[in-house]
């Protein structure tokens, strides 16, 4: 009984916590829901014409403000923002609002975002709602289980898989606001374990997800009342390690084909970017630096939970991946101790891509001064690094070199050069590295015997970002400009093929080439109002051709390649993880 009591005290609280909240200061954002109600109803409203209005500020576990739109995820963020209910003619209209502002929307019954001054569906007297489209007739298959929600494809003990092409989110519990355990990328399997639980015109399935990364166990939904996200593969088989997404479905790009790359994947990463290597194929992985923190991602699964590697005490500061002469991996990294600021530590690692991941030091040595930029040779033997004082990067008081560590049998060799060097490539079978040094132009260095080939004149590589590639066959070098373009050079000849893109303001800060070498991926950044804005072009290097221009992102690029044997571009900002490819 006196729990009870307790209970109704709460709910009492609760309520008289939402009414009063209509009498406190109310924020601007009621007045835009209300302008959005006002169109949507036809005729100007005030706050007196509805029959009441409250609204509460809260903290929401994403960016969706309790609000997502199927098949979409979202990062995974406490956002502070609004719910504002508005009643009007015995219709209550429920709105979510950021707090800045910046958006306001209605949410569907169902609890999704839906267009801004669009008719739908609200919620009446009762909750019984008004009436719907009719949606098209569902296959005459499964059982209706969940009222509006389309008849159920899924059974516990069956096998099934996402047919989406974007991410769905993996639930603690059968409710959108409830934690995301993790994500479902496009094509992934996994075992129904529990369900269904209903929800307004959803079926909720509990499902245990086997990933490279671990057990994923959490909730999801089969779709909505028009359109099936998750499909049986049929009978009740073992459950096995789900796939690289999409394997099944996604082309090798080529220049043929590049025109119809269209976005894949789009993933919030939990931490915030500073540094990146991308693993070397078939690898799909990639080495993650945060607030000094080294990171291995999985690149076919995003879990709430990555793994630290490294060392526990000193903080990261850049890291490089390469491909072993074994099958293992290596990587290098530089260090400092926060405690002793000052010569940095840099480290050669080898990696073996367990669950988890298993990591032994190799070899390190103390170096003064932060390197510009560090490159393998293409079997992993020899580390090279730049220095010299960038424009573009804090000033490090290094010399004007290229430095060659032999990890094999500790040998070193330096370049001297009469300019800093920045960025740094090896050529596919290891016997020239091109450097570039701003205002000047690429130096081909010959690594046998370390004397200048040639020099390729331009103004490149002012940031020290990996703006420079070998084809695949080793007879081309592209190289990101400063003003925009992409320039080709053949290496035989020391001479310029072509100049792909015209001049802009805006830099190449990577480029790579897909395996086949007939598509040349380039991304650049325009700075305007200091917000970064980055797009990436697809190009056919043997004829200059503009194959495909991707989407911009608003967030400085820290990564770009292909991956999954040219099925996949991958291009990562400092919050989110975006692939493209052909479905």
């Amino acid at each position: 009984m006196k729990q009870r009591y307790v209970m109704m005290a709460l709910a009492t609280l609760m309520v008289l916590g939402m009414s009063m909240a209509a009498y406190a200061q109310e924020p601007d954002v009621i007045l835009d829901a209300l302008a959005d109600l006002s169109e949507r109803v036809g005729t100007t409203l005030s706050l007196d014409d509805l029959a009441s209005w409250q609204w509460e500020q809260k903290n929401f576990p994403d960016t969706s403000l309790g609000c997502p739109r199927p098949g979409l995820s979202y990062p995974q963020v406490i956002t502070n923002g609004y719910q504002i209910l508005l009643t009007y003619e015995g219709v209550t209209y429920d709105y979510r609002a950021a707090a800045d502002g910046s958006t306001v929307f209605l949410c569907s019954p169902g609890g999704e975002a839906t267009v801004p001054g669009t008719p739908i569906p609200t919620i009446g007297p009762g909750d019984e709602g008004t009436p719907r489209p009719t949606p098209p007739a569902p296959p005459p298959v499964g059982t209706v289980v969940c009222p509006g929600a389309l008849p159920a494809w899924l059974a516990v003990g069956a096998v099934a898989r996402s047919t989406t092409t974007g991410s769905i989110n993996i639930r603690d519990l059968p409710d959108i606001e409830s934690e995301v355990a993790g994500l479902l990328l496009p094509g992934a399997q996994f075992e129904v374990i529990g369900g269904p639980e209903c929800a307004p015109n959803r079926t909720w399935w509990q499902i245990t997800y086997e990933s490279r990364a671990g057990t994923v166990t959490g909730w999801v939904v089969e779709g909505d009342e028009i359109e099936y996200w998750l499909e049986p593969v049929g009978g009740v088989p073992t459950p096995e390690p789900s796939p690289p997404p999409g394997d099944d479905r996604r082309a090798v790009i080529t220049s043929a084909n590049a025109a119809q790359v269209r976005l894949f994947t789009e993933r919030a990463l939990r931490d915030t970017v500073e540094q990146i290597a991308l693993l070397p194929p078939p690898s799909v992985d990639a080495l993650i630096v945060t607030d000094g923190r080294l990171m291995f991602y999985y690149g076919d699964t995003i879990t709430p939970d990555v793994t630290a590697i490294g060392n526990a005490d000193f903080d990261v500061l850049d890291v490089v991946a390469a491909r072993h002469e074994s099958e293992m991996a290596r990587f290098a990294t530089i260090e400092e101790d926060p405690q002793s600021p000052g010569p940095k530590m840099l480290f050669a690692w080898e990696l073996a891509a367990d669950i988890p991941p298993e990591v032994t030091r190799a070899s390190g040595l103390q170096v003064p001064f932060v390197p510009n930029s560090m490159a393998f040779s293409p079997d992993g033997r020899v580390l090279a690094v730049s220095s010299g004082d960038l424009p573009e990067r804090d000033p490090a008081g290094a010399e004007d070199m290229v430095w060659l560590w032999d990890l094999a049998n500790g040998a070193q060799v330096t370049f001297d050069l009469d300019a800093p060097a920045a960025d740094l490539a090896f050529s596919p079978d290891g016997s020239l590295l091109a450097v570039s040094v701003p205002g000047k132009g690429i130096y081909l260095w010959e690594v046998a015997t370390q004397t200048q080939r040639a020099l390729l004149p331009g103004d490149y590589g002012q940031r020290g970002t990996p703006s420079m590639a070998f084809s695949p066959d080793g007879r081309t070098l592209a190289g990101g400009a400063e003003d925009g373009t992409v320039v080709l050079w053949d290496i035989a000849t020391a001479t310029e093929l072509r100049t792909l893109g015209g001049p802009a303001d805006d830099p190449v800060l990577f480029v790579a080439y897909s395996p086949d070498g007939t598509v040349l991926a380039a991304a650049d950044a325009r700075l305007d109002e200091d917000l970064f804005t980055n797009g990436a072009q697809l190009w056919e290097p043997d004829t200059g051709a503009l194959l495909a221009t991707l989407a911009d992102q608003t967030e400085p690029v820290k990564a770009l390649g292909f991956r999954g044997e040219g099925r996949e571009l991958v291009m990562i900002g400092t919050q989110t993880w975006v692939s493209w490819a052909v479905y």
